[in-house]
C-alpha cells in the first residue's frame, strides 16, 4: 500500500506525478481504478497504458474538490493486466481554504450628523495566487432597525492575486440614534463569508433660533415653517431692525448661511449681517436684518432663509414699506400781486402757510429761507407730531417798484426737500372815492331791534393802478348792529375800477342816535369815504333774583325752585335759555318764549345732582332777543342717598323671569311722578310711578338674567326712587340665575333603518354675535348605545345677534324601540347653553329599496342586496320571500363592521309584471324589507316539431317539455290548426330540487297538400305556458293494398273524409268483377265510413296482380287527389 499526499486549496486543482518502472522483460499493461463511492474528486489523467520492458511511465494524478466539503482521504487501485497484480494506493488530502481578510474588520462612525454623508475605507486583501470574485450581500447593508442604509462601492468585483482592493463605506443617517451593521462579503471558492462590523452614532444638527422684534418682543421660531417679519411703515432715512439669536445645541460646529432673495431693486434697502458664519458647539450667533429704505418702496415677495448646513432651515417672508412723510402744505405757490411800496406804519401784505402732518410719526421740519428786507417768514426748526399743524406767517414788504420772486425751501427729516414759491410786485398808491357824491352821507333813521336795513354804495378807483384796500367802520357800535358785506380785502382795477359795498344796519339792542364813519384803509393809511347815521329803540328784561340756592339734595334726586323774568321795557322780545350748554344736573322750564312789555314769566329751575359734592355751582345764561344776555347763578350740594336694609331676592332659570312687588312711600304732601333708576344686573322696572300725597304704592320689578350665575355668586343691582323735594330711597336687589329649562321636548316617530332629520331652532339671546355654539349630542336612553344607533350633526353653529337659526340633526337606528337624546348648544366662550330633549320612536321599518329584476320565463336571473353590519361581531340573517318564483338561502352571515351581499334568484313561470317582498331578519339589527319589482318577459317558442304524412293518413309525435313547477301541475293543451290534434290535458310531476320532464302526444292529420304550420300551446296557472311550433308536410295520397277479396264475398274498406267540409266522392273500378254498391258517396267533414266492395265471379287478373293508378278506385273532389286501393282475388 502506497500513500499519496495532496496539499491544496479548496476548489483549486492539485496535480501530483510519479514514475512507474517495468522491471520485467515483458510488456507491462496497467489500469488505474478509483474505489471511492459516488463522484470522486480524485482522477488519474492517464488511467491505462503500456510500459515497455525496463522503461518508466509518468503517472499524473489530479485532485480538485467539486464543493466546499472537506475530503480527508480515499483509495485508488493499480492493476496490471499481464501479471495480474493489484496494488492499492491511499491518498491523503490536506485541504486549505483561500486566505482573505478585511483590514480593518471593524469600522466606527463617531457622531455622524443627520443627512450628512460620512465615508471610510476598508481594504480587501487577497493572499492567494489566483484571482477571486467577491460580492456584497445587499440585505446586509440595512441596519438592525431596517431603516438606515450603508452604501458600499463596489458591491461586487474581482480581486487580483496577492493584491489589495480598497472598498468605500459611506453612511448617510436618516434618524438619530445608535446604528449597527453586519456587512457580509461572499467570496467564490470560500465557504465562509467575510464579515465587517460597522457601528455609527447619529446625532441631529440641533439649533434654536429666536427673533427679537422691533417692539422688543422675543419669539422662538420653528424650523421649516414660513414666518412673516413685518417692518411696518418706515420712513426714508429711518432704520428698523430684526435681531436673530441662533444657538448651536448640537455637538458639532455648524455652518450657517443667511440668504436674501427677491427683487434686486428691493434688496438694496435690506442688509443682513453674517451671511456666512460658523458657530462653535454651545455658542451663539447674533445677527440682524436691517431695513433702511433709500426711497419709496414696498417689500413684496422678499424672502429670508437661514440655513444650517445639515440641519434645520428657517424661512421668513419679509414685509414692510417706505413712504414719504405725510406732510401737506396749504399751498406751494403764492402771488401777493401788486402791493404798495412799504412805509413805516403800513400793514404789510401777508399770508399764512399751513403745514400739516397727516402721518403717524413725528416729522422734523427745517426752513432754509433767510428773511430779506422785502420778504419775512417766521419759521425755524420744528418737529411736527402726528396730526399737528404749523402756521408759517409770510409778509411781503416791497421796497421798490419791481417784481419779486423768492423760493422757500423746507427740509423734511433732513432728507426730503419741498419748495414754496412766493411772488409779488411793488406799486404806488392813487385816489379812491364814492362815485355818487349824494351818498357821502347815509341816514338809516330809527329802526327797531331785530329789523334790518341795507344801503348800497359804489366805490370808484380814480387812480391809474389797481388798488387793494379794506373797509373799516369807525364806530363804537357792535359789529352785529352795523356791518359791511365787504369785510376782506378789496381790489379795484386801475382807471375807474369800481365795486359795490352793502352797509347793513340790524340793531339787536337799544341804540341812541349815532354817527359812524366808513374808512378805507389802504397801504396802512385810513381816510373817510362817507358818514352813517341812525338809532334803535330797546327793551329791558331782568330776573327777580340772579342767585338761586338749593341747599342739600340727595344724589340722583331733584329739587325745584321758581324764579320770575320781568320785562320793564316798552318793546316785547323773545328769550331763550342756552339749554345746550346747561349742566347735566340742571334744567329750566320754559327754556324759551316771548315776553311782552311789562310782563312777568315764572320759571321752574330743577336741580338734579349726580355726583357727590359739598359745593355745586352753575352759571347759566339766557339770550334776550338777539341783542342781550341775562345771567343766573345756581348753587347747591349733593349728599348720599339712604339705602333700605331690606334686600329683594330673585331666583329663576337663566333667560327666564321672576317678578316681585316693591312698596314705595310718598313722603311729600303733594302729588308727584317719580322715575325709578335701575343700576346693574338684568332687572326691569316700570318707567315711572305716579303717587298721591303720602300714598304707598306697589311697583313691579322683574329679574331677567341672560347669564347663569356661578356657584356661590349672585347678580347684584339697586333701584333708586327720587322725589321732587330732593329726598330719595334706594333698594338692593340680588338674583340667582339657575341653569336653563329645556327649550322643547320633541317626539318623532320614524321607521327603523331610515335616517330622520330633526330641525331645532337655535336662538341667540344676545344683541351681538355670540362666539359659535358648540353642539353636544348624547343618548339618555338606552344607557349604553351601540353601533346600531347614531345621531349626527354639525359640531358648531353660528347665530347672528337676536336671531334664530335652524340646526339639523340626523338620527338613524337599525332596530325598533324608543331612544331618548339630549342636544345641547353651548357657547364655547361663556359656557351658556340651551338644550332640547328629543325622543325618537322607531317603528317597524318599511321597504329600504326596490330591486328590479327582469327575466325571460323559465330562465334564472340573480339579484342581490347589500346589508351593513355596524357591530364588531358577526350577525346571522334569516331570509324569507313568499313568492314561489324567488329562491333565497335560509341564512346568511355578515362579518362585523363590514357589508355583506345577499344573493337570490328569480325564475318566473308566467310572463307578467308582479311585486314581492324580501325580508331579512337579525336579532341584533332587526328586519330589513326590500320590495322586488319582477318583470317576466314572454319566452321564445320552444323547438320546432316536424311532421310528414300523405293525405288521408296521420303521424303521431311525442312532444317533450320541462316543468319547473314545484307542485304537481296539469297543463291544458291546444293547437290553432285542425291539421294537428292533441290531448286536452297533460300532467307533470312536481319539481322540488330539479325540474321534471313531461310529454304530450300530437297527431298530424293533414287535410290539404303542401306545408302547414301551427302552434301547440301548453298552459297552466302554476306552471306557465309553453309554445311549440308544429310544422307538417302533406304529400299526395299513397296507394293501399293489395286487398284480397274472396269470390262471393265482400270487404269493407275504411275511408275517411280528411277535408273540413262535406265532400262527395266517386268510385271507379277497372275490373267488373269488383262491385261497389250499397254506399252513400257523401261524406261529412272528418267523417270515416266503410266502403263495401264485393267480388263477383272470377277475376281475369292473375292472382296477386295489383290495379294501379290511373285507374282509381276512388276519386275525390279535386282531380289531382286520388286514392288508389289495389284489389285482388285469391289465386286458384
Amino acid at each position: 500500500t502506497r500513500v499519496i499526499e495532496f496539499s491544496t486549496v479548496v476548489l483549486r486543482p492539485s496535480i501530483r506525478s510519479f514514475d512507474v518502472l517495468n522491471p520485467t522483460n515483458d510488456l507491462y499493461t496497467f489500469k488505474w481504478k478509483c474505489e471511492d463511492s459516488g463522484c470522486s474528486p480524485f482522477r488519474c489523467l492517464n488511467p491505462c497504458g503500456t510500459i515497455l520492458p525496463g522503461k518508466t511511465v509518468q503517472i499524473i494524478m489530479r485532485f480538485k474538490s467539486a464543493s466546499m466539503d472537506t475530503y480527508n482521504q480515499g483509495a485508488i487501485t493499480h492493476k496490471t493486466g499481464t501479471h495480474n497484480m493489484v496494488t492499492q494506493h491511499i491518498y491523503q488530502i490536506y485541504l486549505q481554504f483561500p486566505f482573505f481578510q478585511m483590514n480593518p474588520q471593524y469600522l466606527t462612525f463617531l457622531l455622524c450628523v443627520k443627512s450628512y454623508k460620512a465615508q471610510q475605507f476598508v481594504d480587501l486583501v487577497n493572499c492567494e495566487e489566483e484571482t477571486f470574485h467577491f460580492a456584497i450581500l445587499e440585505s446586509s447593508l440595512l441596519c438592525d432597525d431596517q431603516k438606515s442604509l450603508l452604501k458600499l462601492e463596489p458591491l461586487s468585483g474581482v480581486i487580483q492575486p496577492n493584491a489589495r482592493l480598497s472598498l468605500s463605506v459611506s453612511f448617510t443617517p436618516c434618524c438619530k440614534g445608535q446604528k449597527r451593521f453586519r456587512l457580509v462579503l461572499r467570496m467564490k471558492k470560500k465557504p465562509e463569508p467575510l464579515v465587517l462590523t460597522v457601528k455609527a452614532s447619529c446625532l441631529p444638527m440641533a439649533a434654536s433660533l429666536q427673533v427679537k422684534m422691533p417692539d422688543c418682543v422675543t419669539r422662538r421660531i420653528n424650523p421649516d415653517e414660513e414666518e412673516t417679519l413685518n417692518f411696518g411703515e418706515v420712513e426714508k432715512s429711518e432704520q428698523s431692525f430684526f435681531y436673530f439669536l441662533l444657538t448651536n445645541q448640537s455637538k458639532f460646529s455648524m455652518v450657517v448661511n443667511i440668504e436674501l432673495t427677491g427683487n434686486v431693486n428691493l434688496l438694496q434697502h435690506l442688509k443682513a449681517e453674517h451671511q456666512n458664519a460658523v458657530i462653535d458647539v454651545g455658542n451663539h450667533l447674533q445677527t440682524s436684518l436691517l431695513f433702511s429704505p433709500r426711497g419709496i418702496c414696498n417689500l413684496q415677495d422678499v424672502n429670508l432663509k437661514i440655513k444650517v448646513k445639515l440641519g434645520p432651515s428657517y424661512f421668513f417672508a419679509i414685509k414692510g414699506k417706505c413712504s414719504a412723510p405725510s406732510i401737506e402744505f396749504s399751498f406751494t405757490r403764492h402771488n401777493f400781486g401788486k402791493c404798495l411800496l412799504h412805509h413805516p406804519g403800513m400793514v404789510p401784505a401777508s399770508t399764512t402757510l399751513v403745514i400739516c402732518n397727516k402721518g403717524l410719526k413725528d416729522v422734523g421740519l427745517q426752513c432754509q429761507f433767510r428773511n430779506t428786507p422785502y420778504m419775512e417768514l417766521d419759521c425755524g426748526t420744528n418737529v411736527l407730531p402726528p396730526g399737528a399743524f404749523l402756521d408759517v406767517p409770510i409778509r411781503f414788504l416791497p421796497r421798490e417798484l419791481c417784481p419779486y420772486h423768492e423760493k422757500v425751501t423746507f427740509v423734511l427729516n433732513s432728507c426730503i426737500t419741498r419748495e414754496v414759491s412766493l411772488l409779488g410786485h411793488g406799486v404806488k398808491m392813487k385816489k379812491l372815492e364814492v362815485e355818487d357824491p349824494r351818498q357821502r352821507k347815509l341816514n338809516f333813521g330809527s329802526l327797531n331791534s331785530g329789523c334790518k336795513m341795507k344801503k348800497k354804495v359804489k366805490l370808484v378807483n380814480r387812480s391809474s393802478i389797481d388798488v387793494s384796500f379794506k373797509l373799516l367802520l369807525n364806530t363804537q357800535l357792535d359789529q352785529k348792529d352795523l356791518s359791511l358785506n365787504q369785510t376782506g380785502e378789496l381790489k379795484l382795477k386801475a382807471s375807474d375800477g369800481s365795486c359795490f359795498v352793502e352797509i347793513l344796519f340790524s340793531p339787536h339792542q337799544r341804540l341812541a342816535a349815532f354817527t359812524a364813519e366808513l374808512l378805507a384803509q389802504c397801504a396802512g393809511v385810513s381816510y373817510p369815504l362817507l358818514t352813517l347815521q341812525g338809532s334803535c329803540p330797546g327793551v329791558k328784561v331782568q330776573l327777580d333774583q340772579g342767585h338761586l340756592a338749593f341747599g342739600a339734595v340727595v344724589q340722583h334726586c331733584q329739587a325745584s325752585r321758581k324764579i320770575v323774568m320781568i320785562n320793564s321795557g316798552d318793546v316785547g322780545t323773545s328769550f331763550c335759555w342756552k339749554t345746550d350748554k346747561l349742566a347735566r344736573g340742571l334744567s329750566i322750564t320754559p327754556a324759551k318764549g316771548f315776553i311782552r312789555p311789562g310782563m312777568e314769566i315764572p320759571l321752574d329751575v330743577t336741580f338734579a345732582p349726580a355726583t357727590l359734592s359739598e359745593d355745586i355751582r352753575y352759571e347759566v345764561s339766557c339770550a334776550i332777543g338777539s341783542s342781550s344776555v341775562l345771567g343766573l347763578t345756581v348753587t347747591g350740594s349733593c349728599i348720599v342717598v339712604s339705602t333700605n336694609k331690606e334686600v329683594l331676592q330673585f331666583v329663576c332659570p337663566v333667560r327666564g323671569s321672576h317678578t316681585q312687588m316693591l312698596q314705595v312711600n310718598n313722603p311729600m304732601t303733594q302729588q308727584c311722578r317719580i322715575i325709578p333708576v335701575l343700576k346693574g344686573g338684568p332687572w326691569r322696572v316700570a318707567p315711572f310711578l305716579d303717587l298721591e300725597p303720602l300714598e304707598t304704592k306697589m311697583i313691579e320689578i322683574t329679574y331677567q338674567p341672560m347669564k347663569m350665575t356661578a356657584d356661590g355668586t349672585k347678580d347684584l343691582a339697586s333701584v333708586f326712587f327720587s322725589f321732587p323735594d330732593g329726598s330719595g330711597v334706594k333698594f338692593r336687589l340680588q338674583g340667582i340665575a339657575e341653569p336653563p329649562k329645556v327649550e322643547d321636548t320633541i317626539v318623532c316617530q320614524l321607521p327603523a333603518k331610515t335616517e330622520h332629520t330633526v330641525v331645532l331652532r337655535v336662538h341667540n339671546w344676545l344683541p351681538k354675535k355670540q362666539h359659535r355654539f358648540r353642539v353636544l349630542m348624547e343618548f339618555l336612553k338606552p344607557d349604553k348605545p351601540d353601533a346600531t344607533m347614531s345621531i349626527t350633526g354639525l359640531p358648531f353653529i353660528d347665530v347672528p345677534a337676536l336671531a334664530r337659526k335652524d340646526y339639523k340633526m340626523s338620527f338613524f337606528t337599525y332596530r325598533e324601540g324608543q331612544y331618548n337624546t339630549k342636544v345641547t348648544f353651548q357657547n364655547a366662550t361663556s359656557g351658556e347653553y340651551l338644550f332640547y330633549l328629543v325622543t325618537f320612536e322607531s317603528l317597524p321599518a318599511g321597504p329600504l329599496s326596490t330591486v328590479e329584476l327582469v327575466a325571460t320565463v323559465r330562465e334564472k336571473v340573480s339579484g342581490s342586496v347589500t346589508v351593513e353590519n355596524p357591530l364588531s361581531n358577526a350577525t346571522c340573517l334569516t331570509m324569507e320571500c313568499k313568492c314561489p318564483e324567488i329562491s333565497v338561502p335560509s341564512e346568511h352571515t355578515v362579518p362585523g363592521e363590514s357589508k355583506g351581499s345577499v344573493s337570490f334568484e328569480y325564475q318566473p313561470l308566467h310572463a307578467r309584471h308582479s311585486t314581492a317582498r324580501l325580508t331579512l331578519h337579525s336579532v341584533e339589527l332587526g328586519y330589513f324589507h326590500y320590495d322586488l319589482s319582477l318583470r317576466a318577459l314572454p319566452p321564445p317558442p320552444e323547438r320546432t316539431v316536424h311532421f310528414s304524412a300523405p293525405l288521408g293518413r296521420s303521424q303521431v309525435e311525442l312532444v317533450k317539455f320541462i316543468s319547473y313547477s314545484h307542485v304537481k301541475t296539469e297543463y291544458s293543451c291546444s293547437t290553432d290548426s285542425p291539421a294537428f290534434t292533441v290531448d286536452k290535458t297533460v300532467t307533470a310531476s312536481p319539481g322540488y330540487r330539479q325540474p321534471s320532464e313531461a310529454a304530450v302526444s300530437v297527431c298530424f292529420e293533414p287535410y290539404q297538400l303542401g306545408e302547414v304550420q301551427s302552434l301547440l300551446t301548453l298552459s297552466s296557472d302554476t306552471g306557465g305556458q309553453y309554445t311549440f311550433v308544429l310544422r307538417g308536410t302533406c304529400v299526395p295520397p299513397q296507394a293501399h293494398g293489395p286487398l284480397t277479396i274472396k269470390p262471393g264475398r265482400s270487404l269493407n274498406i275504411p275511408f275517411k273524409n280528411v277535408f273540413l267540409q262535406q265532400t262527395t266522392y266517386s268510385f271507379q273500378v277497372n275490373n267488373p268483377c269488383f262491385v261497389v254498391k250499397g254506399f252513400n258517396p257523401n261524406f261529412g267533414p272528418k267523417k270515416a265510413e266503410n266502403i263495401p266492395v264485393s267480388l263477383v265471379g272470377a277475376s281475369r287478373e292473375p292472382p296477386g296482380t295489383l290495379l294501379r293508378h290511373p285507374d282509381p278506385l276512388l276519386q275525390g273532389p279535386d282531380a289531382p287527389l286520388l286514392w288508389d286501393y289495389y284489389l285482388q282475388s285469391p289465386g286458384p
